[in-house]
């Protein structure tokens, strides 16, 4: 005779919590547009502004592409919650990607510089992303971890 082993429930992406994204990376690129500004302003080389310039125009579409998809995640079984957040860095990627060939083509020397930029923007937009699609998933265990968690349901399913 084999032991039940109880089922949590599933957890699911609190939908307030990921109506709160957009505000969040709108909040965090600011703060990265700020301080890649101070970066930009304190280096010397004015031939970065246009470099800027592009990494934020780049960088905002890729933001705004990657939040569309994020968004879908609210009152979404955490698993796939996962699936739809690599999709969206998937999306920010193919959309930087495509920044960095425009700019290329068309800034020249500063190019690298707006690669760089694009990468920070990137770095920081997917960490706000990450933290807040894990907040609103309430903390939740994997759905792939064992539901038992007290001694004598963990005994239960080992005999």
């Amino acid at each position: 005779m084999s032991a039940t082993v109880p089922t949590a429930p599933t957890p699911i992406v609190e939908p307030a919590a990921a109506r709160a994204l957009p505000l969040a990376v709108l909040g965090t690129f600011a703060a990265t547009a700020a301080a890649l500004s101070g970066i930009v302003a304190l280096s010397g080389k004015p031939g970065w502004w246009p470099a800027l310039a592009a990494a934020t125009a780049v960088a905002f579409a890729g933001a705004i592409a990657s939040v569309a998809v994020l968004r879908r995640a609210a009152g979404k079984r955490v698993d796939e919650a996962v699936t739809l957040a690599m999709a969206a860095s998937l999306v920010r990627i193919a959309v930087s990607a495509v920044g960095v060939l425009v700019a290329v083509k068309t800034l020249g020397p500063v190019a690298e510089a707006t690669g760089f930029m694009i990468c920070g923007y990137y770095a920081v937009t997917l960490a706000a992303e990450t933290v807040l699609l894990s907040r609103a998933a309430g903390g939740h265990e994997s759905p792939l971890a064992p539901a038992a968690t007290d001694k004598t349901t963990i005994a239960r399913t080992t005999e």
